[in-house]
């Protein structure tokens, strides 16, 4: 990874769609436990459909984030979000496409979920679904700007700069993992550490976007 460049680039921390987006983001998140807070313990079949609505509200999320981002991140424009957020939806031609993410991003998070060893590392979850879902929405939006290549973006870094980004990543979900483990050990802040793995998970997802953006940019305005 460009690490210099990606410093650079974290401008898009000073556009206030950025903090819109990622705050939309987080209330989906938190807003199914809220409810299962709210449900009484001895109601079985009630808890079973917090899980579901939990695991819907994680795909609608992360969804929702990456075509709100994906222009902001891809240094295309901070202002197109909200806009191509709404065409992917609304768009018959891409409607079949919209659908089929959105339920590869269900599949995804109750599959991680279930996985004995990752089930209960959130961080690693927001960080797996979003990059998904960010390369699923890729095509996407490359209809929505025809002009610029995007459909030429390379999705894997090189091996030095993919050893350095899983690196990188493993930290982030890693450091995400322990201090939501240690918020509920000492406080039982169930919302506070759901928040805060949810913020780590999303250093990578911003950080391979910010790489992609990086290598549009070196497409369309190459050195000479």
């Amino acid at each position: 990874m460009p690490w210099n460049e990606i410093l650079e680039s974290l401008n898009v921390f000073t556009f206030w769609q950025t903090y819109a987006a990622l705050s939309a983001y987080l209330t989906l998140i938190l807003l199914p436990h809220v409810f299962e807070e709210m449900v009484p313990e001895e109601h079985a079949r009630a808890h079973f459909m917090v899980v579901i609505i939990k695991h819907a509200f994680q795909a609608y999320g992360t969804l929702f984030l990456v075509l709100s981002m994906a222009p902001i991140l891809l240094g295309i424009s901070a202002e197109d979000g909200w806009d191509f957020a709404a065409f992917s939806a609304r768009d018959p031609s891409y409607l079949v496409r919209f659908v089929l993410t959105q339920s590869a991003l269900l599949f995804g998070s109750i599959i991680l979920a279930v996985l004995p060893v990752v089930r209960h590392m959130h961080s690693l979850h927001v960080a797996v679904l979003s990059c998904l879902g960010l390369i699923l929405v890729l095509p996407v939006l490359d209809a929505y700007y025809p002009g610029l290549g995007i459909h030429r973006l390379s999705l894997l870094p090189e091996p030095v700069y993919l050893a350095g980004f899983v690196l990188f990543a493993a930290v982030m979900v890693w450091v995400g993992a322990m201090t939501s483990r240690r918020l509920l050990e000492a406080r039982d802040a169930e919302l506070t550490a759901v928040s805060v793995s949810t913020i780590f998970g999303l250093a990578p997802f911003v950080t391979y976007g910010l790489w992609l953006g990086i290598q549009l940019d070196s497409l369309l305005f190459p050195v000479k």
